[in-house]
């Protein structure tokens, strides 16, 4: 890896209400190797190894401590699920808002698409969503 990371990108999303739904973007906040695809709403796989995915957004939380479901976003590759990030945490409040994180390492083949979907959420959907990733070596 000369001169920092070789691939890397990172898109972002201000609100996405659509369930059972891939996520897809409103821009790409900066990009390093042309294979982020806003159209499409993935990441094209451009040589195999590891890479480092970071997922950010906000969701509404249950207000009340009243029941309801979770909200569920899955990381996909091939449409294939990786990993759930399923948050159904409640408070005390009317309505407040909950900020999920996390931080994955993946081992992917060269041409493979790996996106976000949003199975299902509690409230108004997501804000503020923002999917990075990087290659990290092989």
């Amino acid at each position: 890896m000369k001169n920092g990371v070789s691939d890397a990108f990172c898109a972002s999303a201000e609100k996405f209400t659509k369930r059972d739904s891939k996520i897809m973007y409103g821009e790409v906040m900066f990009e390093k190797g042309n294979m982020f695809s806003l159209r499409e709403g993935d990441f094209q796989v451009p040589k195999s190894g590891f890479y480092n995915f970071q997922i950010f957004y906000e969701t509404d939380l249950c207000g009340a401590l009243s029941l309801c479901g979770p909200t569920t976003v899955l990381l996909r590759r091939n449409e294939e699920v990786l990993k759930r990030l399923s948050r159904g945490v409640s408070s005390d409040s009317r309505q407040d808002t909950d900020f999920v994180s996390a931080a994955l390492m993946v081992d992917v083949s060269r041409t493979d698409r790996i996106d976000l979907y949003l199975e299902d959420f509690f409230g108004e959907g997501l804000k503020n969503v923002m999917f990075c990733g990087f290659y990290v070596g092989s």
